[in-house]
């Protein structure tokens, strides 16, 4: 109980950079999976309607054994939106 008594401050920068290291940890592991997925999509070797669904199990596969969610719909249509915007800029 003693050590309790008193102002003593303890340096928790370790435990703390630990916790940014493992967010950042997920966060670049969603968006490996994330490009895998659209390089699924996006595969010259099936037709878009086949690589869709390859990638949608993929991403079903990778929610059961990972946890991490991945929104094909949601990742085809913002890929579509960006390549929109990058051929406005350079028309």
């Amino acid at each position: 109980m003693s050590a309790l008594k008193g102002n003593k401050e303890y340096d928790i920068s370790e435990a703390q950079r630990a916790l940014e290291t493992h967010k950042i940890d997920l966060q670049l592991r969603k968006k490996l999976l994330e490009f895998i997925a659209l390089s699924i999509i996006y595969s010259k070797n099936f037709i878009p309607a086949i690589s869709i669904m390859i990638a949608r199990e993929f991403a079903f596969e990778i929610e059961d054994t990972l946890g991490i969610k991945i929104d094909i719909d949601e990742l085809v249509a913002r890929t579509q939106v960006e390549c929109k915007k990058d051929k406005n800029n350079y028309i």
